[in-house]
């Protein structure tokens, strides 16, 4: 399932169509309205699960500790490519919502950006994350024996547990991690 290095050129340059920039701005829309400080994401892990079905993801889970999983599972069984995002933030201190020059709940376009809780940590990159494994895998450049696999994890923010819980439960581990956090402090 190899693509020719002219196929990936003129991918590249159709990756971000009108139409899936469109969904991809709708869906993180819908994501930033949903409020979901640490503990509280269930609202949101319902609109990535709805979201990734919709998408034609091979599967979605959730875990006992409520994150969310999606596979896109390749021809033959083989390495486990983990992209990792969360839909956790932190919380808005009391007092300090009048300083926002948008509602942070609202999700609207201004001047041609988009404002809203959690859009650049991390809803905003695990966006990016769910529609580039969809476009990889519908345009075969993924190795046939790869699964891609988006844990959506639900209180990074706080403690870390969900990842933690991740790794102490997968029945495999990935052979590579992809972590599309916004300023992650490495």
């Amino acid at each position: 399932n190899k693509v020719n290095t002219k196929e990936r050129e003129m991918n590249s340059k159709t990756m971000l169509t009108p139409e899936r920039e469109a969904k991809l701005i709708k869906l993180l829309q819908e994501m930033i309205q949903q409020q979901s400080f640490s503990g509280e994401e269930e609202g949101v892990a319902k609109v990535i699960e709805k979201n990734l079905l919709a998408l034609g993801y091979d599967s979605v889970t959730f875990d006992k500790y409520g994150n969310v999983i999606g596979c896109i599972k390749g021809n033959k069984p083989g390495k486990k490519i983990l992209f990792d995002g969360h839909i956790d933030t932190v919380t808005i201190p009391e007092g300090t919502r009048e300083k926002w020059t948008q509602d942070p709940f609202k999700a609207e376009i201004v001047d041609g950006k988009l404002y809203g809780r959690g859009t650049s940590d991390d809803k905003g990159p695990l966006i990016a994350s769910l529609f580039a494994m969809k476009y990889l895998a519908d345009n075969q450049m993924i190795p046939e024996d790869a699964c891609l696999r988006m844990i959506v994890g639900t209180d990074e923010e706080e403690s870390w547990r969900c990842i933690r819980y991740y790794l102490d439960h997968a029945e495999t581990l990935p052979q590579v991690s992809v972590v599309p956090d916004a300023n992650f402090p490495l």
